[in-house]
């Protein structure tokens, strides 16, 4: 236990992380569920067991859950067509729209592009989740179906959409009624909007550099990341508490520590069956001992191995938050991490470290290796910055116009203060003025930033309505700013 909790402390500190919580457990007890640091920099609160975090992209496996309890009771299949339950659901190919199955909706595998949409719910919109389906038929699908893996999250927002269909009440609802109270959760909230106030991990980053990523960790300006329309890919918030709880239920194949079933032992496997292959690699090294053999998607869970084990895990990131469970079955034990700052070092450091105390080897010093490992870089977009040109190709008011993108709505581009500025009208704050880059493009300049920037490239025929395209300004930005999804076509010029 000490060396648990020596492993924490030292992440801590490396990391310059304000505030996490952590969580083990072994069989039918739980090893560790503690808080480190405080809640709020600047505020004395500290992390406690009962601190609840957005716990971001793990929220799938509730979801995927929440479906399990649904093929338990006979009221669908996971190959029923999505469109038996939910017949407004279109995806941009016809035939993909009537062959994609409930399964398919939590294997990433439909022919989306990596992250595609997300703009929809990321970061805070006001995107409502039927608009965020009706969006689907307009993305792009840039693979065939079921050819390989590229990670979204609006299929899951479709998936939680077919679970309040057949089951004639909103995911939370059902997650609240059908997971947490039976589970014992003492402190889960299933809606993001309900979790913010009281004993919650106020969200941090690195903003102070030129881009994201740099300069000094600070408290974002608001603490709800999430809207209230993305329960079903990352909007639950949990303590290191019930997610203990929830790590020995899945260990258990859905049995509870004090008797009874949330789900079947067949849902059980079938939750953790791999669907996808996300890629196969060369395996572990002397250097690498964690590197796996092989990465899958299953539902609502990624399975890959563990030094010679499975390993069932998933991470999630929201602005300003990490967490990460990872499970490793044949030991009957789990881990947990909850970081309030976006420190991948920390939780990928702790995670490595407890998982090899609970295998019983220490041969890695995994935090020295994490903080040398460079953060993954983001793939072109496609989009060529000419920086030859000093004047703009036109006068200002030839760019001003509201510019609408089928699945994401409204892009405003109005005069202000002698020069551009953008508004993106479905998300509260990503607002500031654009500053001339070169030629035909411009760049953004949110004043908030929390919201990472963005090229926008004009593109103003003679006699045409006028489009623009968009890439993140930061080559690490994260994959859900999908300005390059958009294709904004200028509907009304000369906008006030």
């Amino acid at each position: 236990m000490e060396r648990l909790k020596k492993a924490v402390d030292r992440a801590m500190g490396a990391t310059e992380q304000p505030g996490a919580a952590v969580a083990v457990v072994r069989g039918d007890d739980i090893l560790l569920a503690q808080g480190w640091g405080v809640r709020k920099l600047g505020a004395p609160d500290p992390v406690e067991a009962n601190t609840l975090f957005s716990i971001a992209s793990v929220s799938k496996s509730f979801t995927a859950a929440s479906l399990a309890l649904l093929v338990d009771e006979g009221a669908l299949g996971w190959d029923d067509p999505v469109r038996r339950h939910l017949p407004e659901f279109a995806l941009a190919d016809p035939q993909v729209s009537e062959a994609i199955t409930v399964r398919d909706l939590l294997l990433h595998n439909s022919g989306l592009d990596l992250g595609a949409g997300d703009l929809m719910v990321w970061p805070y919109t006001l995107h409502t989740r039927a608009q965020i389906v009706a969006g689907l038929r307009h993305l792009p699908l840039t693979r065939p179906f079921r050819s390989g893996f590229a990670y979204d999250n609006v299929l899951y927002i479709a998936a939680g959409e077919v679970v309040a269909a057949v089951r004639g009440q909103p995911l939370e609802q059902t997650i609240a009624e059908r997971l947490f109270a039976p589970a014992g959760f003492k402190d889960a909230v299933a809606l993001p909007s309900r979790a913010v106030t009281g004993n919650f991990a106020w969200p941090h980053a690195r903003l102070g550099g030129a881009v994201r990523g740099e300069g000094a960790i600070q408290p974002l300006a608001r603490a709800q990341q999430a809207p209230d329309a993305d329960v079903a890919s990352g909007g639950l918030s949990l303590s290191v508490r019930d997610i203990a709880r929830w790590m020995q239920i899945q260990l258990a194949g859905g049995a509870l520590p004090e008797g009874g079933r949330l789900w079947s032992v067949e849902q059980g496997l079938a939750m953790w069956r791999p669907g996808t292959i996300i890629r196969v690699q060369d395996g572990p090294s002397a250097e690498r001992p964690d590197r796996p053999n092989f990465d899958t998607y299953a539902l609502g869970w990624q399975v890959s191995d563990y030094r010679g084990g499975r390993m069932v895990w998933h991470g999630g990131y929201t602005p300003g938050t990490l967490s990460m469970v990872a499970l490793l079955p044949s030991l009957k034990a789990g881990v947990a991490i909850f970081a309030n700052a976006e420190e991948g070092a920390f939780g990928r450091a702790v995670r490595n470290e407890i998982l090899d105390a609970l295998i019983g080897v220490a041969d890695v010093d995994w935090l020295a290796e994490s903080l040398l490992r460079r953060p993954a870089r983001a793939p072109s977009t496609g989009v060529t910055i000419d920086r030859t040109s000093v004047a703009t190709a036109h006068p200002l008011s030839a760019y001003v116009g509201r510019y609408r993108d089928p699945w994401y709505g409204e892009v405003h581009i109005r005069e202000a203060g002698g020069g551009l500025e953008i508004d993106f009208t479905m998300t509260p704050g990503m607002a500031g003025p654009l500053e001339h880059w070169g030629g035909e493009t411009f760049r953004s300049r949110f004043p908030d930033p929390n919201f990472e920037d963005a090229f926008v490239t004009f593109a103003l025929p003679e006699g045409g309505s006028g489009e623009i395209k968009m890439q993140a300004t930061s080559p690490s930005a994260d994959f859900s700013y999908d300005y390059h999804h958009l294709k904004l076509v200028r509907g009304v010029a000369g906008l006030d």
